[in-house]
């Protein structure tokens, strides 16, 4: 189910007058954020950006990282509250990997997601929201919507290899992204569909470590059919300065939410022409 779109007067009226004239409230957005490891965080300047055109998301996909943004933005938390979080937290050492002997135990997450989300609860979240997880035993897709929040965060989240498979629901499962990196199935329904991609490729970039050729092989996996899910979207984000990042690099953060940020308003003239288009269709 979709909530309704609007755009709120209060939101640089003087530079979108036209779009304050329309009648919005039958459109339905959907947004779907990518995996990225650290790059997740650009999905959050994404995120205010669309806020600033006064765009009001309905239905959140997210998986793997896209997945922990998505559920705390679905919260109810601004996105630059959600920057701040990250900086004071642990919370993203556990989305990024780490070259250490056997496999690490992504329970650890736990407690930490809980101190932000402590109802664990899907139907508790102020935004609609689906996580995508990959069920490593029989090879597909599943999606959570419905009861505990925080076991399919950590599944989405869990990086193949890096962290032991999470047991939920009578699955064995592992980061969504190996199967699906932008799922776009759970907002067909929606009149609009936004889709955040967040690990664009820089061929430039040189790969002279195992570590690098560890990155640039996991945002291979996540390409993979990437090109029939950004079809089915209405608009396509990928801020291309993510690219300049690795998947590893917490310093740089608040970089990868300006390069979400900045990137998304460079094309506000033409997502808000698309929404115009949608609207007389």
């Amino acid at each position: 189910m979709c909530i309704f779109f609007t755009l709120k007067p209060a939101i640089d009226t003087a530079y979108y007058p036209k779009y304050y004239k329309a009648k919005l409230y039958n459109m339905k957005i959907g947004i779907t954020l990518s995996g990225g490891g650290l790059r997740g965080v650009g999905h959050l300047g994404v995120l205010e950006a669309l806020e600033q055109m006064g765009i009001q998301i309905d239905h959140m996909v997210g998986v793997s990282s896209g997945s922990i943004m998505a559920a705390m933005y679905a919260n109810g938390y601004k996105p630059r509250e959600v920057l701040e979080i990250l900086k004071q937290t642990k919370l993203l050492r556990f989305v990024r990997p780490k070259f250490k002997r056997g496999l690490l135990n992504i329970e650890r997450l736990e407690p930490l997601l809980l101190e932000y989300l402590p109802h664990d609860s899907f139907e508790q979240l102020k935004t609609p929201l689906t996580v995508a997880a990959s069920d490593i035993q029989y090879g597909k897709l599943v999606y959570f919507d419905k009861g505990a929040l925080i076991k399919p965060l950590m599944a989405s989240s869990c990086i193949p290899v890096m962290f032991s498979p999470v047991e939920y629901d009578g699955k064995i499962l592992v980061d969504g992204g190996l199967l699906n990196n932008m799922p776009t199935a759970p907002i067909r329904d929606c009149q609009l569909r936004i889709g955040v991609h967040c690990n664009p490729i820089d061929p430039a970039q040189p790969l002279k470590s195992t570590r690098k050729v560890l990155e640039r092989s996991m945002i291979l996996i996540g390409q993979k059919g990437l090109a029939s899910q950004t079809a089915l979207c209405d608009i396509v984000i990928e801020p291309p300065a993510l690219s300049q990042y690795t998947t590893f690099e917490l310093k740089k953060i608040e970089e990868m939410y300006n390069a979400g940020l900045e990137h998304t308003l460079s094309k506000r003239e033409e997502i808000l022409e698309i929404i115009e288009k949608k609207m007389k269709a």
